[in-house]
């Protein structure tokens, strides 16, 4: 009722905010200030409303106060202000793009005004006569960065923005702001209108879109889509520029978004506060062809362009403009003379062909049909058609536009050089020679399309990433004419006095640290460089026109190289893995499904196999072999009819899907079957009933033998237990966590007038003490239906936990469910990652959750001291690292210790570089290392766990001298690492084998198990002198020390048969802990 009352309320709010109509012309006739009524009349902060108004905070009168005022409510907040042209008054925002429009300045232009057709861009907020400029058309996406100054009397000021990779500041005039809440939610807003001058546009409603990168998979190409929009509208929806840009990255999964603020820089969101990470670095993109220097040649030929111009429909030259047909093209048969004028003139043939296309249409302009100008020369955006250049014929524009034209982007001391690449509005020839900030990515899409055609749209690539690329790091660095230091200087690489960026090279060459790439001026053979002006068409002479820079001065570019031989072996998304349907067939189980690595080829010598392997809680197994079929390559399908299960013990059964390839084994995956469209139906076969049930999206089937269930009471068949869900586990202050969730008890009515209540219940671990923290009881908006004739309903629970208030030590969480006089509790837990709050500093003392796979997977809070940088953890997966030892002793006072421990998924060998490390914490968080090196095992534990990963170096011996650490109690941790994975966990010991207690001289040394996750503990204390002059092993354990039996049945680990001499760690009894090499599921 309350959601519908907010709808309704939203929607007059909308009505009576509104009251625009459509004029003849298809745009809205609107008054701004009645739109968007002020609510104060100097500065107004204000809330970006769910309907797309505005609702007032406060009132200043200074703006400074007022941006601050701001900034302090969050992303969607805003300052207002009546001066402002922008219909929304908006003049300043948290968070948000601007919209570029230059109409709002105009010239005079005889008797009447003429509005600017482009706005500019400077470099710096006061303007030099160094700066660097760029410009822009209007309705064009900008990211916002502030705004630095306003002029209350005619709403003017400055802000600064990124236009495609350019830093700079532009008029505030000439923008509308447009907060990110617009975006994200998909709401109107009215932008444009107060023009000055001709052309005269009418405020209009456009729906904004944000700008991004979308990983696609289109037939045999993993491609990155570059989604952008001008934001001039009809119909409220923008004017879609978006266009496949090129080749994704391999890391780059399919599906994936990614936003920008620089063209380069990736971010999962888009405030630009979750950079995507890439072997632990920020991810920044290059597009090959868009960076690629134009002094480069490409492998195609004419016939080549030609025929790609062919494969689009364009088969016939095009001469009269007026009675131009659908198949005729200015350019058509023109591929040679690019080809040529390359080879002569040092200029890329492909990307000037792309050029050509994107400037003339596909060669069907009135300008490129009538006056053979493929490329625009001198048509300047006022007019285009009249004052561009005319030339005699195809051959000699082409000629002098790589030969001369483009000579004056190319020359280091021209104002217009940017770099020698295409580029955007940040580098490159983007900057000065389109008002378009996209005109440099659409060229590198067309040189793509190119290269696909080329290479038989098969999945290869044919010119895509021939050469390496590098960004000079190094601002204003000289470039030598060799490979010395005090050769000539050639040139240095800013672009003018004051601003360099993304000047990008050819590594041509590299030897004794100095590297070599094409310049981009040409070099004659006394060493002087070739201007732009006055020299006619003189060629680039390639063997001369090589320069050289130290290579710490260059970093590599890893953007665009794209590898042939790699077609089919490397991934191009995430695993596919599901199951369409499983259903009984006479008393036999069908299933089917699909289960496969996108990328992956399925070939002669990489065959697949596939298998159902069945699980009981003891994770004994069975397994199923599966017929499988494959098409387009690499979609590999599974079923089998013939799944016979009554041969299985009474008991609880899951099932996990599992696909192997024989030669590109590391991507084998597995998966365990989940919630299914429709469950197989409980049936009896013979003795034995099976019923199938999801928790956790987790498939069970349940065996029950029928004289089990005959004789009982009535109600045994309920076998009441606890069933509970996370929806929010999280710090809602420095100190407070607040955890939400369900959680009730089957076979129990939770209805709304029931007697329910919901406690948590910590339980501090060393000393058995339990606070209870009560928790608010709600309805839940859906109630849950089990099918067994119950209501649930009242089972939502809300609970804050004051870290604060908590005594230092490690706490498990339960949830305690109360309905009328039943009382049940169980471990709080999950396998969600999503789930688990980053490490905390409470005083000083450490806050880690942490949701140990030892229990379940339940949620354990740890509040210790500890100098341990838990920071270099890295591991491939979530699953606890392995720990056991096959001696332990303390004799001489010394930690004698022969062990192993691996990081799952890892390979433990000599040449991954494995190590192991011993750590002794003592009750202050000091941290002692003890000596312990790493050495083969005599055992293979790889073979005897049926592993694929390496464990031969996973064995270490440790003979730590005891008698340097001070007296005290110690925590005993290890340090490992291989292959680049590191883990640090402590040692435990769920047997309580690692009991003793021994004395040398005046002291004694006591190892035992803590009640604290079974950890091994190391006491030292002085004692008097041994008289007997030798070691003195005590027989009894501390007072503290636990064995496992000792302990309630929810707080036991769960234990499995140890194979040989190897304590395998535990897994759960659930799916989540299985014992096989893939990550746990999530919940």
């Amino acid at each position: 009722m309350k959601q519908i009352w907010k709808m309704a309320l939203a929607l007059a709010m909308a009505v009576t905010l509104v009251q625009g109509y459509p004029s003849a012309n298809g745009k809205i006739d609107v008054k701004a200030d009645e739109t968007y009524p002020m609510g104060c009349g100097n500065f107004e902060v204000a809330y970006v409303t769910d309907n797309g108004g505005f609702s007032t905070i406060g009132c200043y009168n200074d703006f400074t106060q007022a941006k601050n005022e701001m900034y302090a409510h969050g992303n969607d907040a805003v300052v207002r202000h009546s001066s402002s042209k922008s219909p929304t008054k908006i003049i300043a925002m948290t968070s948000g793009v601007a919209a570029s429009y230059s109409y709002r300045r105009g010239y005079a232009d005889g008797s009447s005004r003429r509005a600017y057709a482009t706005m500019d861009i400077t470099q710096y907020q006061s303007t030099t006569t160094n700066e660097k400029i760029t410009y822009v058309t209007s309705h064009r996406e900008m990211i916002y960065k502030g705004t630095y100054s306003y002029n209350t009397g005619n709403g003017s000021g400055q802000i600064a923005v990124n236009l495609t990779g350019f830093d700079g500041y532009t008029n505030l005039d000439q923008v509308d702001l447009i907060p990110t809440k617009f975006l994200t939610n998909n709401m109107r807003i009215l932008l444009g209108g107060n023009n000055d001058g001709s052309p005269w546009e009418s405020p209009f409603w456009v729906r904004p879109r944000q700008s991004y990168y979308e990983v696609v998979q289109n037939g045999n190409y993993k491609e990155l889509i570059y989604h952008c929009w001008s934001y001039w509208a009809k119909s409220d929806t923008p004017q879609d520029y978006s266009q496949t840009i090129g080749p994704a990255e391999s890391w780059m999964n399919v599906g994936a978004v990614y936003y920008t603020n620089d063209m380069h820089a990736l971010y999962t969101d888009r405030y630009f506060q979750n950079p995507v990470m890439v072997e632990g670095s920020p991810a920044k993109y290059y597009n090959y062809y868009e960076f690629l220097p134009l002094r480069s040649r490409t492998k195609f030929n004419g016939d080549q362009l030609n025929g790609f111009l062919n494969s689009r429909g364009y088969n016939e030259v095009a001469y009269d403009y007026d009675h131009l047909q659908s198949n005729q093209s200015k350019m058509v048969n023109s591929g040679w003379f690019f080809v040529n004028a390359q080879e002569t003139y040092g200029v890329n043939a492909l990307l000037a062909f792309c050029m050509g296309l994107l400037e003339s249409g596909w060669g069907r302009s009135s300008i490129a049909i009538n006056k053979n100008n493929l490329f625009g020369w001198n048509a300047v955006d006022s007019n285009p058609s009249g004052s561009a250049d005319k030339y005699d014929n195809i051959e000699s524009a082409v000629t002098q536009h790589m030969a001369v034209n483009l000579r004056g982007y190319l020359d280091i001391n021209d104002a217009r050089f940017f770099g020698s690449h295409l580029g955007n509005k940040g580098s490159g020839f983007n900057v000065k020679y389109a008002s378009d900030p996209y005109w440099g990515l659409k060229i590198a899409a067309l040189a793509y399309q190119v290269d696909k055609y080329v290479s038989g749209n098969n999945g290869s690539l044919t010119d895509y990433g021939t050469y390496s690329l590098g960004v000079i790091n190094q601002y204003d660095a000289a470039v030598k004419r060799y490979a010395d230091a005090n050769s000539q200087t050639l040139y240095t690489t800013r672009y003018g006095a004051t601003y360099q960026n993304d000047f990008t090279v050819i590594l041509q060459s590299e030897s004794n640290g100095w590297t070599g790439f094409p310049t981009t001026n040409g070099v004659r053979s006394d060493g002087a460089l070739v201007p732009h002006k006055g020299n006619g068409y003189e060629a680039y002479n390639w063997q001369n026109s090589v320069g050289y820079l130290q290579s710490s001065k260059i970093s590599k570019l890893s953007a665009g190289i794209f590898d042939n031989s790699q077609i089919g072996k490397v991934p191009t998304g995430d695993a596919v893995q599901k199951v369409a349907a499983m259903a009984w067939k006479d008393n036999l189980i069908a299933v089917n499904g699909q289960a496969y690595r996108p990328g992956i080829y399925v070939t002669d010598s990489n065959k697949v196999t596939q298998k159902l392997v069945v699980y009981n809680q003891y994770y004994d197994t069975k397994e199923f072999e599966l017929t499988s079929t494959v098409s387009e390559k690499e979609q590999v399908s599974f079923k089998t009819e013939a799944l016979d299960f009554t041969t299985l013990a009474e008991g609880s059964y899951f099932f996990e899907i599992c696909t192997e390839y024989s030669e590109l084994s590391d991507y084998n995956n597995s998966f365990y079957i989940g919630a299914l469209e429709t469950l197989p139906e409980t049936k009896k076969v013979g003795n034995k009933t099976f019923s199938f049930s999801v928790k956790d999206n987790v498939l069970f089937m349940s065996v029950k033998l029928s004289g089990s269930e005959e004789g009982g009471d009535s109600g045994d068949h309920l076998k009441s237990t606890v069933r509970q869900a996370l929806s929010k586990f999280e710090y809602a202050d420095e100190h407070t966590l607040l955890i939400e969730g369900t959680a009730f008890i089957n076979g129990y009515d939770f209805k709304e007038d029931s007697e329910v209540s919901h406690q948590l219940l910590l339980t501090n671990l060393e000393t058995n003490e339990v606070t209870t923290i009560e928790a608010v009881t709600s309805l839940a908006p859906n109630p849950i239906n089990l099918y067994d004739g119950f209501t649930y309903s009242k089972i939502n629970f809300s609970a804050s936990v004051d870290l604060a208030a908590l005594t230092p030590g490690s706490y498990s969480v339960k949830i305690q469910i109360r309905n009328g006089d039943v009382k049940m509790y169980a471990n709080l837990t999950s396998f969600d990652s999503n789930f688990l709050p980053e490490m905390k500093t409470l005083g000083e003392y450490r806050v880690q959750i942490v949701q140990n796979q030892l229990y379940n997977y339940r949620y354990e809070i740890n509040i210790e001291k500890s100098d341990l940088d838990y920071s270099l953890i890295n591991k491939p997966t979530k699953r606890n690292s392995a720990f056991d030892y096959t001696k332990l002793s303390l004799e001489g006072g010394r930690l004698n210790l022969n062990g192993m421990a691996w990081i799952y998924n890892a390979q433990f060998k000599a040449e991954t570089q494995a190590s192991h490390a011993l750590i002794a914490v003592d009750e202050n968080g000091v941290s002692y290392p003890l000596e312990a090196q790493n050495q083969a095992c005599s055992v293979d534990y790889a073979e005897m766990l049926g592993s694929k990963f390496s464990m031969k170096n996973a064995c270490f011996t440790s003979a730590a001298d005891l008698s340097q650490l001070p007296e005290g109690d110690y925590r005993l941790y290890l340090d490992i690492s291989a292959e680049g994975y590191r883990d640090i966990y402590e040692m435990t010991d769920i047997y309580s084998r690692a009991i003793e207690t021994v004395t040398v001289d005046d002291r004694s040394y006591a190892l035992f198990i803590s009640p604290v996750r079974y950890r091994m503990v190391l006491s030292i204390t002085q004692n008097g002198p041994n008289t007997d002059g030798g070691d003195d092993k005590g027989d009894t354990p501390p007072a503290n020390a636990v064995q496992a039996s000792e302990l309630p049945v929810e707080d036991q680990p769960v234990e499995v048969p140890r194979p040989s001499s190897l304590v395998v760690p535990t897994p759960s009894a659930t799916p989540g802990g299985e014992n096989n090499e893939d990550e746990t599921p999530a919940e």
